[in-house]
């Protein structure tokens, strides 16, 4: 499998390191909702954190951090960016 062109839901929680989309979810917190595209960050198995989004799921979309806070960061600078309004920020923490 093509790692960079993953578009199914349980085949992308695999390139991650899931059994099942549904283990991927419960890993996950919800960051920001930007019109029908959701922003998540997820603790992986092997300890790493990563910052994602459903816009596509593919493994060349995700940006792997050491810990929480940096993945938290990552889209903290995406969403600043994007200059997007502040109730699309579901985390409810400052960073």
């Amino acid at each position: 499998m093509d790692k960079k062109f993953v578009v199914d839901e349980e085949a992308f929680a695999k390139v991650l390191g899931f059994d099942s989309w549904s283990q991927l979810m419960d890993a996950s917190e919800h960051i920001v909702s930007e019109g029908d595209i959701d922003w998540w960050i997820s603790r992986l198995p092997d300890g790493r954190w990563a910052a994602w989004d459903d816009k596509e799921l593919a493994a060349d979309r995700v940006h792997y951090a050491d810990t929480r806070e940096e993945a938290i960061e990552f889209h903290r600078a995406g969403f600043e960016a994007a200059e997007l309004p502040s109730e699309c920020w579901f985390l409810g923490e400052d960073i």
